[in-house]
């Protein structure tokens, strides 16, 4: 009997999180900026963080799982809202000098 391989769930929530945050990050209003701050920094976060556990699951799994793309996709698309929170933080500092 041949083994099969499943998709990672986890793979598949991070990749929804990081649906939900694309969608979030492009209708965030910028004139609420805590609350924009709140969703994007703890989407982006918990979006990181599921991906990279997913991804190392995988890899972990010796074939038994798939679904690399995914992980490495939500990995890459959470990272843009948190260095886009950095640049506005780092901007915000700089303007109260």
């Amino acid at each position: 009997m041949a083994a099969t391989t499943k998709t990672s769930r986890l793979a598949i929530v991070a990749l929804a999180v990081a649906i939900i945050q694309i969608a979030l990050f492009t209708a965030a209003k910028l004139q609420v900026l805590p609350l924009a701050i709140t969703q994007l920094g703890a989407l982006g976060i918990l979006t990181f963080i599921l991906a990279l556990i997913a991804y190392l699951r995988i890899r972990k799994s010796g074939g038994a799982l798939k679904g690399k793309s995914l992980a490495l996709i939500s990995l890459a698309i959470s990272i843009f809202p948190i260095i886009f929170l950095i640049a506005l933080f780092l901007n915000i500092t700089r303007m109260q000098r």
